[in-house]
């Protein structure tokens, strides 16, 4: 027992600043053979000259630094949650970014790991800054002794109800259900044409409740030449017309960074999205549409 509160003691005091949002792990499967990958800064509107390291790329300092008391600060949701989801969760990710795609036979544990990746990350993006905070709003709280609202205002307290986001997101899928069948499938490219950005999935429609997470159609590439699909019809294609749509999406619904392991295919895209602006509705449908 000493031992294991000796453990978790060491993860109150804080170990971490740079606090990675798109886990490193993804983020390799776009590098280039330098181990490099190219940066687009959507505020800027500019693309970086110099390629960056996954280490340098999508995260914030003290993003989940939460402050213990008056003079104590921990990096626990970091250190130890994200750590233990992203230790579960790598496996599956490089195994869909190495393995022969002959290989590759889609069992219910690995496609279980892969949606608990993809709603972890979710729930860790800045693009759900505005849903996390509208939650704990409009969230009720049971507090004994303690005011409701000064709660609800406390910078640590809402890191920590955040942290927790995705079991209630699980919970809700498991407890409606799924619709119906999905076709899981990797589709690899010939070049290396998919980037990554800090909101790496895409889905074909727009969901409104928890529970629907998984009812729609969902793109994610796990690296730059490999896709993945999760679809209602069988997708058994995936061209490069598709790939650029795919890109152009990326880049639109991402916040702040969009990266690529080639510099060229990063410049097209920016520019297809730039021709795509002010005709994007409904363009994430065109992307699942492969006939």
């Amino acid at each position: 027992m000493d031992n294991e509160k000796n453990e978790f003691s060491k993860y109150l005091k804080k170990r971490s600043s740079r606090h990675h949002y798109i886990p490193q792990f993804l983020v390799s499967g776009f590098t280039n053979t330098d181990g490099l990958l190219y940066l687009y800064d959507k505020q800027k509107d500019e693309i970086f000259k110099k390629p960056r390291s996954p280490k340098s790329v999508f995260f914030e300092i003290d993003r989940n630094t939460v402050s213990l008391d008056s003079t104590t600060e921990s990096s626990i949701i970091e250190d130890l949650l994200y750590k233990e989801i992203d230790d579960k969760t790598s496996k599956i990710i490089k195994l869909y970014q190495e393995l022969e795609l002959s290989q590759i036979d889609f069992k219910l544990e690995d496609s279980a790991t892969l949606l608990f990746f993809m709603i972890s990350l979710f729930w860790r993006i800045p693009k759900s800054d505005y849903a996390a905070n509208d939650l704990i709003n409009r969230s009720t709280i049971t507090a004994n002794g303690n005011n409701a609202e000064i709660l609800k205002k406390d910078p640590t307290y809402r890191k920590m109800a955040r942290a927790g986001f995705f079991k209630h997101h699980i919970a809700e899928i498991k407890n409606f259900g799924s619709k119906g069948t999905k076709w899981l499938n990797i589709h690899q490219n010939a070049n290396d044409i998919f980037l990554i950005g800090d909101y790496p999935i895409l889905f074909k429609n727009e969901r409104k409740l928890f529970s629907e997470f998984n009812d729609t159609d969902i793109l994610m590439a796990v690296s730059s030449n490999r896709i993945y699909s999760s679809t209602v019809e069988k997708l058994t294609d995936f061209n490069n017309r598709n790939s650029l749509r795919y890109n152009v999406c990326i880049i639109s619904q991402s916040v702040n960074y969009v990266a690529c392991r080639n510099l060229e295919v990063l410049k097209h895209s920016v520019y297809k999205k730039l021709l795509e602006k002010g005709m994007m509705i409904g363009f994430e449908k065109e992307v699942f549409n492969t006939k």
